[in-house]
């Protein structure tokens, strides 16, 4: 059995197309931008006075925006309600922009789900962001 020669040597086809391929495959994975490292906050947050605890769900980085899911529990024996202000930060620690929101009356140990949309933060400026909670009940 006679194998197919490439370019008059004595490689086979096979050979030369695996070759190839992981050139290919090397030179694209030199030409994808690397995104900056970020600061994911993936951990819950307790406040010392706040009958609420916050847990950052998910982070979406787009191009031109950022979306950011967190879950409020209120863990007290009552109904209470607060305002969550989510600040974006880059990685000098410089505010980008922040948004609040109101919980709305949250019953003893159940929890709200609240979406902050920050139109002004693109995910190369995006570091890291952190809650502030108000109680106001």
């Amino acid at each position: 059995m006679a194998s197919r020669k490439v370019l008059g040597l004595g490689i086979p086809l096979l050979v030369c197309t695996i070759l190839l391929g992981s050139s290919i495959g090397i030179a694209a994975a030199y030409s994808i931008n690397s995104l900056p490292p970020i600061k994911l906050s993936i951990f819950e947050q307790t406040y010392g006075e706040s009958e609420f605890t916050i847990a950052f769900t998910k982070t979406q980085l787009k191009k031109n925006s950022v979306t950011i899911k967190v879950q409020v529990t209120n863990n007290g024996d009552s109904t209470h309600s607060a305002n969550i202000t989510v600040s974006c930060h880059d990685a000098d620690d410089n505010l980008l922009q922040d948004v609040a929101q109101l919980t709305g009356n949250v019953g003893a140990g159940q929890h709200v789900d609240l979406t902050y949309n920050f139109d002004s933060v693109s995910r190369e400026d995006f570091s890291y962001c952190e809650a502030t909670v108000e109680d106001l009940t």
